[in-house]
């Protein structure tokens, strides 16, 4: 089949080349020309582990092509994608205005019987309101939505591997389209639900918003943890046993962060709002977030007696390893309130250091681990990188001008640790050190 994606950033890009990887024909369009030209030579702007094989084996078997022009579009596509980003505006509300405007390019240049799909994150009536505008105009296209699930660090694998495939859809024809398209994952027994276009937006949001529901839960409970002196690892793998519950966002760290979790639960609750509906549940998860990250900062300075022109590294600048996006990531967040306290900060990111040096200007940046700890008074691992968990930690010590380290991913090994005469401040767990 072939297919167009309209918006090459992350969504766009992966499901795209996993899309050629199926055999189908793809075009990919994004009026960003620095990036394009990019893709064409088979590199890509952002880190995805395994990406850059498939697209480079499709981008030589010719199954993936990329243009810079909406007049580029292939008038016979069959089937277009609508990846733009949705970002939030002043209030919270998801601004709408990248979709809206692709698919205005789009409907003047392909045919009818063209079906157009919305990939991109909207909120639940969008693309009924999409299709009552698209008929006010005069145009009579079918038009589906088909939510993504993809976890960054691990896209590839996602979308090879789906839960479930969404599909929400006006007309048995549109649902045939989009039964073509993903035929080799139906022939494996993935779960395919189809629903109308409403019902797939709302599928989308409220997975978003239970995801990070599960995060901030397990982070207030770590809170409790540290102060009854309980451990929150053992609090939730035993939780996580549960087959009620699940193991998945169940970990302890700094708080929830990237592209989604935070701009889907402003969206929805501000959605709700619109209807006069308050959603409890998710205001407080919203505030039980902000809190948390602002309540790693306090420790931080409560445990250094202030933090002023102390200087402090930082380990992990993503929002999660395996990454290098650092949107609405609390590793931010945390370093910008020690700055804001008048912290020297020196970090290293193994991936997100180029995306941080954008929104992070007032910190030092160092070439490795090692690097950013020299001369600190002070540790904080704020991203679960493995490269982090194998540092040679008796050496560090030596380098450092005291030795407090915050382990706020619970990824080191604590006792050792000990050992080598650190003092050790965890998540959800009792601080160590020798008297």
């Amino acid at each position: 089949m072939h297919i167009t994606i309209i918006g090459v950033g992350y969504v766009g890009l992966v499901s795209g080349t996993m899309l050629s990887e199926q055999g189908h024909k793809v075009d990919c369009i994004d009026i960003n020309t620095e990036k394009i030209e990019l893709l064409k030579s088979g590199k890509i702007p952002l880190y995805e582990p395994g990406l850059a094989d498939y697209l480079e084996n499709n981008i030589k078997s010719q199954r993936i092509r990329f243009f810079d022009s909406y007049f580029q579009i292939n008038p016979n596509t069959e089937v277009v994608f609508i990846t733009v980003d949705t970002p939030s505006d002043s209030l919270g509300n998801a601004n709408l205005k990248n979709v809206y405007n692709a698919v205005s390019e789009v409907y003047e240049r392909v045919n009818q019987d063209c079906l157009i799909v919305i990939k991109s994150t909207v909120p639940p009536g969008t693309a009924e309101n999409i299709y009552n505008y698209l008929s006010n105009k005069g145009y009579n296209f079918d038009l589906g939505v088909n939510p993504e699930f993809l976890k960054q660090g691990s896209a590839v694998s996602d979308f090879l591997y789906p839960d479930r495939i969404i599909i929400g859809v006006k007309t048995k024809l549109a649902r045939a389209k989009l039964e073509v398209i993903y035929k080799s994952f139906i022939d494996k027994n993935i779960p395919l639900i189809v629903t109308d276009t409403v019902t797939a937006e709302m599928i989308k949001y409220a997975s978003n918003a239970f995801l990070a529901t599960k995060v901030a839960f397990i982070n207030e409970m770590a809170g409790l943890c540290e102060l009854l002196g309980a451990d929150i690892d053992l609090l939730a793998n035993s939780m996580g046993m549960d087959h009620r519950i699940g193991k998945e966002f169940l970990k302890a760290g700094p708080g929830f962060g990237g592209s989604c979790f935070p701009k889907d639960l402003s969206a929805l609750i501000r959605l709700a709002e619109d209807h006069n509906v308050k959603l409890q549940i998710l205001n407080s998860v919203k505030e039980s977030n902000y809190n948390h990250i602002t309540n790693i900062a306090k420790k931080v300075e409560y445990v250094l007696n202030g933090v002023q022109n102390k200087k402090i590294a930082i380990w992990g600048l993503t929002f999660k390893s395996g990454t290098d996006d650092v949107r609405n990531s609390p590793a931010i967040d945390i370093a910008q309130l020690l700055v804001n306290n008048k912290a020297k900060i020196t970090a290293y990111d193994p991936m997100g250091m180029d995306n941080a040096r954008q929104v992070l200007k007032d910190i030092e940046y160092a070439d490795n681990a090692i690097g950013a700890a020299r001369d600190a008074e002070a540790l904080l691992l704020l991203t679960e990188w493995k490269e982090f968990k194998n540092q040679d930690f008796a050496s560090l010590k030596s380098i450092m001008a005291a030795p407090n380290v915050f382990d706020f991913r619970n990824l080191l090994d604590s006792e050792l640790l000990l050992r080598y005469g650190y003092h050790v401040y965890s998540l959800g767990k009792k601080s160590i050190y020798k008297v």
